[in-house]
């Protein structure tokens, strides 16, 4: 936070909670003396100086440059003499600290920047050490607009991330961002993202916990969390497509809502979230794409909404828990009336409810599959007719 203080006093000494890592090339923090005089000593974690200012002057602006050995980790800020340091620099990274400060490594230097529009994107990597990656919202006072897209990926099978944090300010994030960053397993969001690229997240084979999808991204791009190993994620509001394998062999995840904004779910989308226990399909939805929900087999119900009027070749092959399928879909149910080009993965439902308004209930059976039952059953206000095997 730029225009830190430090607490006035002397000898003050200030425990970093965090790793103000200082890895393989020469680093700088900067600052300005706030008043008379005062002093700044870097220590390493086993009390080693690594460098020292003393008897700077009123006004100086001092940066003191690290020259690492070892990859010496900064554990602890040292200040001298009766009045503040103020007006900290190039703080980044927050971590707490005893006293009235919060100190951070600027991690500017592991990134590169190109000009985009009126301000930069994030180009390359070079933090070899980086473990917890903060990507800011500003460079040089600039706006940082986002990470570009790339065919392998500004972090591409990095393997030593395990943590990210965009900041609020950003706004998109590239292809293949993150892809195959085995170690990361949390990752922040900011919520002025509105475009998430594909692949931006596949097969960060860990990664279990996002904040939340930003509302203002409307579509999640093929693969983009494909592979991954989270267990609940929020689609928002915004969201009307959701494209290719976006969650593909997601098998932790256990619960998913689609909220009635989307109005296309692509192939393969959700195909193999073997740990699904509940699939919610809002009306508004138009199209289910092949596969989309293949091999999803603890899913014990599913409804249509009215609102559909395709399902893919095998969109629901392999769930072979799913007791009820309940059609609120004129048009679904006279595909699966007259022919098969619903595909053969609807017909894993042991039961098919079909509502009474759809059905005329002058057919016995349909598709040659399920008999028609003499009952009705009355869900939600609405009465079904009931077709089982």
């Amino acid at each position: 936070v730029e225009g830190a203080r430090l607490v006035e006093g002397t000898e003050n000494w200030y425990e970093v909670t965090g790793d103000l890592r200082v890895s393989y090339a020469e680093e700088k923090l900067a600052f300005v003396v706030g008043e008379v005089q005062a002093g700044v000593t870097i220590t390493d974690s086993e009390g080693n100086v690594i460098t020292k200012e003393s008897t700077l002057l009123y006004g100086d602006l001092i940066t003191i440059k690290i020259t690492p050995s070892n990859g010496y980790r900064v554990t602890e800020i040292h200040t001298e003499g009766l009045y503040p340091v103020e007006g900290i620099t190039g703080i980044k990274y927050q971590y707490a600290v005893r006293g009235n400060i919060e100190i951070s490594y600027d991690e500017e230097s592991y990134l590169t920047y190109e000009a985009y529009e009126d301000g930069y994107i994030v180009t390359g990597f070079n933090g070899n050490s980086v473990s917890n990656l903060v990507i800011p919202s500003s460079y040089e006072n600039k706006k940082v607009y986002g990470i570009s897209d790339s065919s392998n990926g500004i972090f591409y099978n990095n393997r030593l991330i395990s943590s990210v944090v965009i900041e609020e300010g950003v706004e998109f994030i590239g292809n293949d961002a993150f892809r195959l960053c085995g170690s990361l397993k949390t990752v922040h969001l900011a919520s002025t993202i509105t475009r998430i690229g594909k692949n931006a997240f596949y097969y960060c084979s860990v990664l279990h916990t996002i904040n939340d999808i930003p509302n203002g991204v409307t579509v999640i791009e093929e693969q983009t969390f494909g592979k991954t190993a989270l267990v609940d994620i929020t689609i928002p509001s915004s969201v009307k497509t959701i494209e290719y394998a976006a969650f593909m062999d997601c098998n932790r995840m256990f619960s998913l809502y689609i909220p009635s904004s989307v109005e296309s779910i692509g192939q393969n989308a959700f195909m193999n979230c073997s740990g699904l226990l509940s699939i919610s399909l809002k009306d508004g939805l138009k199209s289910i794409g092949s596969s989309a929900f293949n091999g999803c087999k603890k899913v014990t119900n599913i409804t249509i909404p009215a609102t559909v009027s395709f399902i893919g070749e095998s969109a629901f092959s392999g769930c072979s828990q799913l007791k009820t399928l309940i059609i609120d879909s004129e048009e679904i149910y006279n595909q699966i009336e007259s022919t098969s080009s619903v595909g053969d993965g609807i017909f894993y439902a042991s039961t098919i409810k079909i509502l009474n308004s759809i059905d005329s209930g002058t057919n016995t059976y349909i598709n040659n599959k399920y008999n028609k039952s003499s009952t009705t059953e009355t869900i939600n206000g609405k009465k079904y007719n009931i077709y089982s095997k």
